[in-house]
C-alpha cells in the first residue's frame, strides 16, 4: 500500500497484483447493483498509470481513480467523479503533497508536509501484498490518505480483525481513521482476502462514489464489493 516519504514499489509485483481485476458493486446489504469495476494498466516511456474504472449498470463511465508511477515512485493520484463533475488530485514531491480539488470549475488547492507513507486507491492492494506477513501477524499499520475535497490528509490504520466476514479460508483487514474525531464521521471499511491465494475478494464499507438519492447526489455510498475473475 517507503524510503523517505516517497511511495517506492516494485512495478513487476504491482502488475501482478492489480492487472485485470473486475468487481460488482452493490448498495450495502441489498441486491441492487450500482456499479461495475475493472482495472487498467498503461505503460508509457517515462511512467506507468494504473486506473480503476467504475461504470454504471448501463455501461456509462462514472468514475476514474488513477495513480501515476515514475521511477518506481508514486508522483500523482487523481480521482474523477464524472457524474457530479468533481476532480481531486494529489501531487507528491518528496516530503510534500499538493492537494487540488475542482468542483464544476471552482478550484481550490493546499500544500501539506507529510511524514508517513501516502496511499491512493489503485495502490492499496500492493501495500497489502508488500506487508502481508506483518498484517497476518497482527501489526497495526499506519499511513496517510489524501482527501482533496475537504483539503486534508487523514491518518489511517489497517489491521487484521475478526468480523462477520472472517472464515477459515478468508482473513479480514479493517481500514479505519486513527483520529477519534474522524471516527465520528468515517466508518471502518473491511477488506476480505483469500488466505491461500492472497487475492482481494470483497470490500465492505463506505466508498466515495456518489449515487442518486431522492433526486440528489450523495457524497458517499455504503457498498458491498465482490471481485470476480
Amino acid at each position: 500500500m517507503i524510503k523517505s516519504v516517497a511511495f517506492t514499489i516494485s512495478l513487476a509485483f504491482l502488475f501482478l497484483s492489480v492487472f485485470a481485476a473486475k468487481a460488482d458493486i452493490y448498495r450495502q446489504n441489498t441486491n441492487e447493483l450500482i456499479f461495475t469495476y475493472q482495472d487498467e494498466v498503461t505503460a508509457y516511456s517515462d511512467s506507468t498509470v494504473i486506473r480503476h474504472l467504475y461504470y454504471t449498470p448501463e455501461g456509462e463511465l462514472a468514475a476514474i481513480d488513477e495513480a501515476v508511477i515514475q521511477d518506481k515512485t508514486l508522483i500523482r493520484g487523481k480521482t474523477r467523479l464524472l457524474q457530479v463533475d468533481e476532480t481531486g488530485e494529489s501531487f507528491l514531491n518528496k516530503d510534500n503533497i499538493l492537494l487540488r480539488f475542482n468542483r464544476k470549475g471552482d478550484v481550490k488547492q493546499k500544500d501539506f508536509s507529510i511524514d508517513k507513507e501516502i496511499l491512493v486507491g489503485p495502490l492499496f492492494d500492493t501495500f497489502v501484498q508488500r506487508n502481508w506477513k506483518a498484517l497476518i501477524d497482527g501489526t497495526d499499520l499506519r499511513f496517510l490518505l489524501p482527501a482533496p475535497d475537504v483539503m486534508m490528509i487523514g491518518n489511517f490504520s489497517l489491521k487484521k480483525v475478526e468480523s462477520d466476514y472472517t472464515t477459515a479460508e478468508k482473513v479480514v483487514f479493517r481500514l479505519s481513521p486513527v483520529s477519534i474525531f474522524l471516527k465520528i464521521f468515517i466508518s471502518p471499511s473491511y477488506f476480505v482476502y483469500d488466505l491461500r491465494t492472497r487475492e482481494l475478494t470483497e470490500i465492505h464499507g463506505t466508498t466515495i462514489l456518489p449515487t442518486l438519492n431522492k433526486g440528489k447526489w450523495s457524497k458517499t455510498t455504503d457498498a458491498d464489493i465482490f471481485f470476480r475473475k
